[in-house]
């Protein structure tokens, strides 16, 4: 096992049900998660997509032609994150942790990054905001329960934790 030196906290603001949404949002340096169902699938609605925002923000990024989030249909959900410490901040720590996220979540509209492991262990702490910047109390919707609260790949198993448990 190698040792652990990349360690992140995420922390998700959504749902937004349109991109306009976000516009307001000064989102740069960041993540994105578009959730809902392609026009074939049914079932309950998932993670599609996993973007990165890095000298752009996730609005202007979003209106890039034939984007992936066109591919989604319906129940449409974007979420956007941002480590918790601005200063790791780096275009090689956000792809990193995008790398994690794409890979364990299996995201049907990745088209790279979805067979390859990580290059280094990671582990990332994922946290859940309301759009008004409250944490969520319960993990209420599918984006939140198809990720963990905790994701870790110790360079040679990935490991999760479902949720933190208040004391």
């Amino acid at each position: 096992m190698k040792s652990l030196k990349k360690n992140f906290v995420i922390e998700w603001k959504g749902p937004y049900y349109c991109i306009e949404d976000i516009k307001e949002e000064d989102f740069q340096n960041s993540f994105y998660l578009i959730s809902g169902l392609q026009k074939s699938q049914r079932g309950e609605s998932r993670v599609q997509y996993c973007g990165i925002s890095y000298l752009r923000s996730v609005f202007s990024r979003l209106h890039d032609k034939k984007h992936k989030h066109e591919k989604v249909k319906r129940d449409k959900q974007f979420w956007i994150g941002q480590f918790s410490n601005s200063r790791l901040n780096t275009k090689e720590n956000i792809e990193l942790a995008e790398h994690l996220i794409i890979y364990y979540c299996g995201t049907e509209l990745n088209e790279k990054k979805t067979k390859t492991i990580p290059k280094e262990p990671i582990s990332i702490i994922n946290r859940w905001k309301k759009p008004s910047g409250e944490f969520w109390r319960r993990r209420q919707y599918p984006v939140q329960q198809h990720i963990n609260s905790v994701i870790l790949y110790d360079g040679e198993s990935f490991w999760y934790a479902e949720k933190f448990n208040k004391l």
